[in-house]
């Protein structure tokens, strides 16, 4: 894909990645499933990158801009993951894609965990994804606008699954995968990674 910009090559080799990477933390010799920061979107899937069905760029001015040394906001970099560690409450992003064929994609997320890393896997029901449009049909070469919201108001304060500490201290991990109607495109993810603040409360 020589037209493909060097930072739509890096989105399809992410959002196709395999989320298959494991790791161990406690000595006993067993591998679990590895976290966002870690891991990244997975193993890389050449094959699959090739096929992706959606790709997203982003511009070197951008990424300058974006530095935080200079008073930028990563958060805003249109990347293929949605990480906020200062989440108050409600917080989103906006992203936009382009189809390299023809397609739609139905968005869905993933139950939101924690603990992942030591293969004690809480499940937090009370946090919401909501993605609009959930749904968007393209030709190839058009982009897609998506605006991503996450609600953390129902889980402040609360004990973690294990009764040991509260959700502000609390990563809570997730992905956002966009299933093509056509089951030779791949599914693109995008990694959640979610850390509530409290503020000044």
């Amino acid at each position: 894909h020589p037209d493909w910009t060097p930072a739509e090559v890096q989105s399809a080799l992410e959002m196709t990645a395999k989320d298959i990477v494991k790791g161990n933390d406690n000595g006993t010799g067993t591998l679990y499933p590895v976290g966002i920061y870690r891991a990244g979107n997975g193993q890389a899937d050449a094959q699959a990158a090739v096929n992706a069905g959606l790709v997203m760029d982003e511009t070197a001015d951008n990424f300058a801009i974006a530095n935080p040394d200079n008073g930028g906001d990563v958060l805003q970099l249109n990347l293929p993951q949605l990480v906020n560690t200062f989440c108050q409450g409600v917080c989103s992003w906006v992203r936009t894609v382009r189809a390299t064929r023809d397609g739609t994609w139905t968005a869905s997320n993933a139950p939101f965990v924690f603990e992942r890393f030591q293969n004690l896997t809480y499940t937090e029901q009370r946090a919401k994804l909501a993605v609009t449009p959930s749904q968007f049909t393209l030709k190839a070469g058009q982009t897609q606008t998506l605006l991503v919201t996450a609600d953390m108001t129902d889980v402040l304060y609360q004990q973690g699954g294990d009764g040991s500490r509260t959700t502000e201290q609390v990563e809570l991990w997730s992905k956002l995968s966009f299933t093509p109607s056509d089951p030779a495109i791949p599914v693109a993810n995008w990694p959640i990674s979610l850390n509530f603040d409290h503020g000044m409360l």
